[in-house]
């Protein structure tokens, strides 16, 4: 029997922040039910996709390993679900391109033999502007990501939002690419990074950035009116090591907002400024700004970042603590002395 129930928590991502959360496309009503079609381990995701998807939604069955050796090309919203303790398994050499929604839920994909990027954005015919209302990764896992998790491949797309959940992102660093790449093409109206953790290996100094719309639009050139980088709750290490974290179209504008709270910052960015990192290395305006209770650390020391905005306490409640990871260079960020970060890696915070 089918039931209805909200895809997703893009409006939690916001719960503790003022500032616009994504509109109402972040979490549509979708029919779920259990999988029950035939999966065999080693399937092809984009015939199970051909064979099993039923109203934009494919359910995967507990525990499935599948192959993507075939890039998928969609031309409608799809979410990829699986429901059960253990999450679905994705073994992928080749990406996903779109033009429409794309979600997936407790998934795990290794990317590690993935030559080009995991998401691309399909080739539009006119020079015209197209809202993509989500993509979504929640519950999931991909690691060994050498190219981009999002490429808009430079085209006019104006992506509504971007909502990473409770998930992890393992990149190596090795190919220097930007892990969400708008260069020469759209942009993002609310990119939302809750509960965590997203990580470069091997530790290069020139890893390639976080976020880019350098010679793209910007949103109001797209139709949009706002634009936020939130992040929540969640770890962050060696992202753009010793590089300004974002490039942007433009920066320090009035309809943009920067929010991180809650989270641990560890060899991000250029010491000292991830935060301003965030704005194109630039203080901003104090209205750009929320920033409160973070840990931020570069080079094995508590780092103050520099100043944003023109107030002196635009950065609030900051952690004096030096966090030690299990194993960061292995995908383990347990740590015991903050609270803060992603929730998975907190033990006994001291």
């Amino acid at each position: 029997m089918k039931k209805s129930f909200i895809f997703g928590a893009a409006l939690m991502l916001m719960g503790a922040l003022s500032f616009q959360s994504c509109t109402k496309a972040d979490n549509p009503s979708v029919p779920r039910e259990p999988a029950v079609a035939v999966f065999d381990n080693g399937m092809e995701l984009a015939d199970a996709i051909a064979k099993f998807a039923k109203d934009g939604v494919l359910y995967l069955p507990e525990g499935i390993e599948l192959t993507m050796d075939k890039q998928i090309e969609l031309a409608q919203p799809l979410y990829i679900v699986c429901e059960g303790k253990k999450p679905a398994f994705i073994s992928a050499t080749a990406g996903i391109v779109t033009n429409s929604t794309l979600s997936f839920e407790n998934v795990d994909i290794d990317a590690t033999e993935l030559k080009e990027p995991f998401i691309q954005l399909a080739t539009l015919n006119n020079a015209d502007p197209v809202k993509l209302d989500l993509i979504a990764f929640i519950n999931s896992t991909i690691t060994g990501l050498k190219y981009q998790f999002i490429y808009a491949n430079k085209q006019p797309y104006l992506v509504d939002c971007i909502n990473i959940q409770k998930s992890v992102i393992g990149i190596d660093g090795s190919k220097k690419k930007t892990t969400f790449d708008f260069n020469g093409g759209g942009n993002v109206a609310f990119l939302g990074i809750d509960e965590s953790t997203i990580y470069s290996i091997p530790t290069v100094a020139n890893n390639g950035g976080f976020f880019s719309s350098q010679s793209g639009k910007e949103v109001t050139d797209l139709g949009g009116t706002t634009q936020t980088f939130a992040i929540s709750n969640s770890t962050l290490y060696n992202i753009a090591n010793g590089k300004t974290v974002n490039t942007l179209r433009k920066n320090s504008q009035a309809y943009q907002k920067f929010a991180v709270k809650n989270s641990v910052i560890v060899n991000c960015g250029k010491s000292g400024q991830f935060l301003k990192g965030l704005n194109a290395g630039q203080a901003g305006k104090d209205t750009n700004w929320e920033v409160e209770g973070n840990c931020f650390n570069w080079g094995g020391e508590v780092i103050a970042e520099q100043k944003i905005g023109s107030a002196d306490d635009n950065i609030k409640n900051s952690i004096d603590k030096v966090v030690e990871f299990a194993d960061a260079e292995k995908g383990n960020f347990t740590q015991q002395q903050t609270s803060a970060g992603d929730p998975r890696w907190i033990a006994n915070a001291q």
